[in-house]
């Protein structure tokens, strides 16, 4: 896999505005292509690097962090550490190519300073092709079966885009079950990385060793209360069929047309929860 590619992908998929694209070029230049997972900046060095006023910078780092493009720690000299995304670095290995550094010192931008005038802009960048470093049928596959999966219902598109990487060439019923996995320790307060927790869950699925055990015991409950809400629902319906004929039968008299058609009605709904044919 590209970590580069990786994570120009997961940006592409984020539908970034330009303050946000910049934001994201310029921390790829201070990280990725020096080498390195992270890097330390002053909000004046990452302003003067991509360009933008650093109010607005602000803004558009606090974006990169809630769409996962970028991880942001503090730090004890300068405002803010950043580093590449946990996911990206697990799916890669920690390992990555180096290109051919620039000399020590060497500003990236020769010209152009943030300018202080510049009008807010909101143009976004869509992607076209979501899956740099997966076939395009292999992608599709996970996409086509997207309503099957049940991802945490904080995941928006650019999230499920991640995760469908993340889970390429899992089957349906196994990529399900590190969904499900991920949306129980999520709501256990177990989380702080979802796209990393999942990467490690698909890691094991993939050995042999994922542990689905907890995952059963949730589904046998929830599927215990399914059925005793069901017999619940019966009850009730053959309760009010009963108390309709009981009353009828005391009053010596025949069902009236709109209590014949109520009665009607309850013994085709109770016949359908039984799963009978009237």
């Amino acid at each position: 896999m590209s970590l580069a590619r990786d994570w120009i992908g997961a940006a592409l998929a984020a539908d970034l505005t330009q303050n946000q694209l910049k934001a994201f070029l310029a921390l790829f230049h201070q990280t990725l292509c020096y080498g390195k997972e992270a890097d330390a900046l002053t909000d004046k060095r990452l302003s003067k690097l991509a360009g933008v006023r650093i109010d607005r910078l602000k803004t558009a780092v606090d974006t990169l962090v809630e769409k996962g493009i970028i991880d942001v720690s503090e730090h004890c000299i300068f405002n803010a550490e950043y580093r590449i995304p946990e996911d990206l670095l697990y799916a890669n290995g920690h390992a990555f190519f180096v290109p051919s550094l620039p000399k020590i010192g060497m500003d990236f931008r020769k010209t152009e300073e943030a300018s202080e005038n510049r009008a807010h802009t909101t143009n976004t960048f869509t992607a076209n092709n979501l899956t740099p470093t997966t076939t395009e049928a292999s992608l599709s596959s996970i996409f086509e079966i997207e309503e099957e999966l049940q991802y945490p219902e904080t995941f928006g598109k650019p999230e499920k885009a991640r995760a469908a990487i993340i889970l390429d060439s899992l089957s349906p019923k196994v990529a399900n079950d590190c969904l499900l996995l991920l949306n129980q320790a999520m709501q256990q307060g177990m989380v702080k990385a979802p796209h990393g927790y999942l990467y490690r869950l698909t890691e094991k699925a993939r050995n042999g060793t994922l542990d689905t055990t907890g995952l059963r015991a949730t589904t046998q409950a929830t599927e215990q209360k399914i059925e005793n809400n069901h017999r619940h629902q019966l009850k009730a319906i053959a309760d009010e069929i009963n108390g309709i004929d009981s009353l009828y039968k005391l009053a010596g008299i025949t069902l009236d047309p709109i209590t014949a058609t109520n009665r009607a009605n309850l013994v085709a709904k109770y016949n359908q929860l039984a799963g009978c044919h009237p």
